[in-house]
């Protein structure tokens, strides 16, 4: 070997060229699957010849270099492992390495500890699947062998070959079959079977890491419904803990039997505990369904229970959900024909051709014959219809008509005149074999009996029985055994005798006798024998999961307590513990329905809810606050009783807790003085945000690190960093302030960019679609962090600093949660002068845009006593959805001004007039509710310029955060129009002289049917005004009222594109000469 090559060696050991694949680390957004699996497969011969080189010329290095090759097994690639559709873990590729290098000499001995690591590995591991578990470990102790470790490679063996019988894909229903049978062993020894539920459970967990999910999905939910048929507290349980373990679509499953199956029950609770359904099914309407279904089943209890006035309330409630949360497409057909929608026709089917029927038309005797021709020959007589069949199987390539058999066979069974013509009938049957009509056999059986041929029906019966009507035949055929027992029960017991003993010779090798038997035994009343069965069987199925790691998971299940809380406060706990949720638009559902519920249920929510309060922290905390924030603007009078536990969450150094308990503690004082302690902490707190308290010397730190700074803006949502910049300037400290207070205090708490990236990446985990888009929005657990930690810096900061009240209520503006007025009214339904989108020819919608004229004077003319009215404000955006995609979709904006009387030229002259609106706040980071509107209008009072030559707005307005729970779009007159009428408000209505001259509409139209996004499918807000109103404003201030319409028409191929691919932009100017 020369100088060189001896050089390069030395260098590749001495450098540990291993650590550049240890240390490898995945791309941000890098696709690395392929990459992974090139790697492994260059690894198997590289690895190999680098080892030999070594063994060959740095023999005094070899146990170096293996220990470096182990080092390999805490890599990402050596760690990162992929399934299609489901979870799994595969290591061959490494067992190839090692087999490889076994084969070289004195490299075998000093594989040893990577070996038993490698065992260690797969004996800890739950992915494994199915029979990949005992080829790992059988493979590995051949390994084991070849490198002398015989008591290792012997124990693995065995290890090995009793893995070969764990539960897998070619068992992947056996639990399913035992589930069956502790159904009838529950029914009949009721004792222990919450005992025997949690045993099955324990085998149920496991269903993720033994198969790919396939066959198994539906266990949790079988056997939830096996424990709600025993004990409806303990399945209530069950589900709050499913709701933390199992996938989200399970619990659902499992929430939606428990809602179905109620016979009583509180409606206001069980309406609020149906909002925690959301979408996570990959079904077309599936969601749909099960929401409607469940708050179908709540009204039908109400109008079973409750008087009328309730029960039309709950009526109305649940027509005005369905309208507002279900897209069209799914509304139920009888609301469709009411409000004339069509109906859908564009379900796809990729696979019409497959499903072409068969045809209706068979050659007899040379000639061509249709169904029709054919059922009227069989009809003749029986012998002419078994003439008949024989021919046409004979004569055709393809021969199955069971439906036109079974109608024949009924016509001869029913108009048999003696038991010959049925005893032929019979011998039919008995040569067609078990896949037949039972229905049809148990006819047969009854018209013996009417003969009164006992033997002859129980024959029937039994062979009915035998017939394979559906794979859980052995449920679906016990009528027919039973109805043979009845009248011989020493026959019925060989039926099942048969049954049992063919199954096992079966090509299925008996996957099915367990609960043939258990069935038959539960037909004959065999309650000892039945519950021996199912013990076997159990033993059976226990032992395929001998070799997993052991779980108590269910203990509490097996020795069970009832719960002392009622049924409402369970539901209600349970629901708050759903307020941890990290999805917003289901956060802010949970939110209205807590609210709404403690509205309606006052004594008995508001201490559930006060008492989780005091140890909430969190989302949970922030959520239920908001909820007590709304309850104090409607019913103060409520939380009298509860001023001292407000009292306490003061004490949280927290600015968004105590402005929050601030508000709260204020509307209370109005409905009843508060309490000497209480009303002091709000002084006091109430002083420390004063400019009465200042600190000189406080100072916040200058500058962030560019990396966090990065890292900040890329990893939190929806302005998050513009809110943080509109704080700085109220409270006028430097830009770049708090993002480093932020950072500072968060590397006091440890915290590191790296792993955080880490939990962000989990966080998003199943909320984003693989391709990329749609995207259901969530806050990560750092987003919540850095919210918090901004809070308390802003607690420290207002207390600190010089801050005038202003300051204060500004500040507020840019973290308040929510407008109570919209918690409460929420939105409308579509209003019906605002057509639904419905296009058929792309073309043609668009080319629609091309025949609107860019400028266009309005129709003044008034139809009707009260006159019309003119929308001078809108922002709507409709979709037209179809199965699995929204393919076209319409935004609007509508803009009214108020233009000099004289105008010249085209709309060209328009667009370089400044257009302007009143803004209600100075920025878009701060959010207003209605309630702030009115005051801040109502306070400005100022009086426009009347120079004509000038525009001047008309509406007043503002577009809310996304993450504010209120109403987007906020839309009024302006501030001195309201003063110049002397206008009043209701709502953001405008009324004169207790009549409405301006009104306010908000609609929402359904979402999208998609899992992956929690985007409204149709909204709008706009504003419209009386006509006759309209002209007296513009009489008044001697203006043209000019309505500006932006007008955007998309078309995407597919919901998983975030950009459409075709779209048409128009605007477009309306004229009104109204003075």
């Amino acid at each position: 070997m020369g100088k060189n090559s001896s050089l390069f060696w030395g260098i590749l050991i001495d450098n540990n060229s291993i650590n550049i694949l240890v240390q490898a680390e995945q791309g941000e957004g890098e696709r690395i699957f392929e990459s992974i699996e090139l790697i492994r497969e260059v690894l198997l011969l590289s690895i190999g010849l680098l080892t030999e080189q070594v063994q060959k010329y740095f023999p005094e290095r070899l146990s170096e270099w293996v220990m470096g090759l182990d080092s390999l097994r805490d890599s990402i690639l050596w760690n990162t492992h992929f399934g299609i559709g489901e979870s799994r873990q595969d290591y061959g590729f490494e067992l190839r390495i090692w087999e490889t290098l076994a084969r070289i000499p004195q490299v075998g001995t000093r594989l040893a500890p990577i070996l038993r690591s490698c065992a260690e590995t797969y004996e800890k591991s739950t992915l494994l699947k199915g029979g990949s578990r005992s080829d790992h470990f059988i493979w590995l102790s051949a390994i084991m062998a070849k490198c002398g470790m015989r008591d290792d490679a012997e124990k693995w063996l065995r290890y090995g070959i009793r893995s070969s019988q764990i539960y897998g894909y070619h068992k992947d229903i056996t639990l399913l079959h035992l589930i069956d049978i502790l159904n009838l062993v529950n029914q009949r020894q009721p004792k222990l079977a919450l005992e025997r539920c949690a045993r099955v459970l324990s085998m149920v967990d496991w269903m993720p890491h033994l198969t790919d999910g396939r066959e198994t999905k539906w266990f949790p939910q079988k056997a939830f419904a096996a424990v709600l048929k025993v004990n409806r507290q303990a399945a209530f349980d069950l589900l709050t803990h499913f709701s933390r373990s199992i996938a989200r679509w399970k619990m659902q499953d499992c929430l939606e039997e428990y809602i179905l199956s109620m016979e009583e029950g509180d409606p206001e609770y069980l309406w609020c505990l149906t909002e925690l359904f959301a979408n996570h099914f990959s079904e077309d309407g599936r969601h749909c369904n099960q929401i409607m279904e469940t708050r179908q089943h709540i009204v039908d209890l109400v109008h079973e229970s409750c008087s009328v006035e309730i029960y039309n309330e709950f009526e109305n409630r649940f027509r005005r959900f369905i309208l507002t949360e279900i897209t069209p497409r799914h509304w139920p057909e009888d609301l469709k024909k009411e409000l004339g929608i069509p109906g859908s026709t564009n379900v796809k089917n990729d696979n019409a051709d497959s499903w072409a029927k068969p045809p209706s038309e068979f050659k007899l005797d040379g000639d061509i014959i249709t169904i029709e021709g054919i059922a009227e020959k069989c009809r003749v007589s029986f012998t002419e219809f078994l003439k008949t069949l024989d021919k046409l199987k004979n004569q055709n390539e393809h021969f199955y008509e069971r439906d036109l058999v079974n109608t024949s066979l009924r016509h001869h069974i029913t108009n048999a005149k003696s038991l010959e013509d049925l005893i032929s009938i019979k011998e039919y049957a008995e040569s067609e074999g078990r896949w037949q009509d039972a229905t049809v056999i148990e006819q047969l059986a009854e018209r013996f009996v009417e003969f009164g041929d006992h033997a002859n029906a129980i024959s029937c019966f039994g062979i009915a029985y035998a017939c394979y009507g559906s794979w859980s035949r052995w449920r679906d055929n016990r009528k027919y055994l039973a109805a043979a027992a009845a009248r011989d029960r020493q026959t019925a017991k060989k039926f099942v005798l048969k049954e049992c003993y063919e199954s096992t010779c079966g090509s299925g090798g008996g996957y099915d006798t367990p609960p043939i038997a258990a069935s038959g035994l539960d037909v004959l009343d065999e309650p000892q024998i039945l519950e021996d069965v199912f013990n076997d069987f159990l033993t059976h199925c226990e032992s395929m999961f001998a070799q997993l790691p052991k779980n108590d998971n269910y203990a509490w299940l097996k020795e069970y307590k009832e719960p002392s809380a009622d049924a409402n406060q369970l539901i209600l706990n349970f629901v708050v513990d759903e307020l941890s949720t990290s999805e917003i638009e289901h956060g802010e559902r949970l939110i209205k329905a807590v609210t709404k519920l403690a509205i309606a249920r006052p004594d008995e929510a508001i201490p559930v809810l006060i008492t989780r309060m005091v140890s909430a922290s969190g989302r949970i905390l922030r959520r239920l606050l908001t909820v007590f924030y709304c309850l104090a603007t409607h019913c103060p009078q409520l939380l009298v009783p509860h001023q001292q536990v407000f009292a306490q969450i003061l004490e949280r150094e927290d600015f968004f807790c105590r402005q929050t308990v601030l508000r709260i503690l204020r509307r209370v004082d109005e409905a009843s003085p508060l309490e000497a302690s209480v009303n002091s902490s709000v002084q006091r707190i109430d002083k420390n945000y004063s400019d009465a308290i200042y600190y000189s010397s406080y100072i916040l730190p200058s500058c962030s690190t560019p990396e966090f700074k990065h890292f900040l803006k890329r990893n939190t949502l929806f302005g998050f960093s513009k809110q943080v910049e509109l704080m700085e300037k109220i409270l006028q400290v430097p830009p770049g302030n708090l993002v480093a207070a932020i950072e500072e205090r968060l590397i006091a708490q440890k915290w590191s960019i790296d792993d955080e990236r880490d939990r962000v990446k989990d966080d998003w985990y199943g909320h984003v679609h693989p391709q990329g888009w749609p995207v259901v929005w969530i806050t990560t657990e750092f987003q919540e962090l850095v919210t918090e930690t901004l809070w308390g810096i802003l607690d420290e900061v207002a207390i600190k600093l010089k801050m005038s009240k202003e300051q204060i209520n500004w500040l507020w503006q840019t973290i308040q949660p929510a407008d109570p007025e919209y918690v409460f009214r929420g939105l409308m339904p579509r209003p019906l002068d605002i057509e639904p989108l419905n296009v058929h020819d792309k073309e043609a919608w668009f080319s629609e845009l091309d025949a609107f004229k860019s400028l266009e004077i309005g129709d003044t003319r008034i139809q009707g006593d009260d006159g019309e009215w003119i929308t001078i404000f809108e922002k709507r955006r409709m979709a037209q959805e179809e199965t699995y995609n929204v393919p076209y979709r319409q935004e609007i904006s509508l803009q009214g001004f108020l233009l000099p009387r004289q105008v010249y030229g085209g709309s060209y002259r328009l667009d370089e007039l400044e257009l302007w609106t009143e803004r209600i706040l100075p920025n878009s980071s701060m959010s207003v509710t209605i309630k702030q509107t009115q005051i801040e209008l109502s306070g400005r009072g100022h009086r426009v310029l009347e120079k004509s030559d000038e525009c001047i707005p008309i509406i007043a307005e503002h577009e809310n955060p996304l993450t504010f729970l209120g109403y987007l779009n906020v839309c009024t007159l302006t501030s001195f129009i309201i003063k110049e009428f002397n206008l009043s408000f209701e709502g953001l209505n405008l009324l004169r002289n207790g009549e409405v001259v301006a009104k306010y509409e908000a609609w929402q139209e359904g979402y999208q049917d998609e899992c992956y996004t929690r985007e409204k499918l149709s909204l709008g807000f706009r504003l419209r005004v009386r006509q006759d109103f309209l002209t007296e404003i513009c009489r008044c201030y001697r203006k043209l009222l000019c309505i500006c319409i932006d007008e955007k028409r998309e078309y995407y191929e597919s919901i998983y594109h975030p950009e459409p691919n075709d779209s048409r932009y128009l605007r477009r100017y309306v004229l009104y000469y109204l003075s």
